[in-house]
């Protein structure tokens, strides 16, 4: 789209041949119009990733507030336990 690629169509024969302008053409529209499918899919899911990862730190930001004042901990202590925690959890999701 606008003179980015975003996939390509592969198409195969059972036996060598030459595709003839028409069927090219025809894939041609059928890329096009897959392409504007992606992008619109693209436009769509971006600003809900986005809002995902906003709410995620959001959550991650007030974690790190209790953990202060409960623990009574500077702000960097408590992001260093988060993140050892963090590691902990994805080293068990990784076993």
């Amino acid at each position: 789209m606008n003179g980015k690629v975003i996939g390509v169509v592969n198409c195969y024969t059972s036996t060598p041949h030459q595709f003839t302008a028409e069927v090219i053409g025809f894939l041609q529209t059928i890329a096009a119009g897959a392409a504007v499918v992606i992008e619109n899919v693209e436009l769509m899911t971006t600003p809900r990733i986005i809002l995902e990862q906003l709410e995620a730190r959001e959550i991650v930001e007030q974690a790190k507030k209790v953990l202060m004042e409960k623990e009574r901990i500077s702000e960097k202590r408590a992001i260093m336990l988060q993140n050892a925690f963090l590691s902990d959890e994805r080293e068990i999701l990784m076993r």
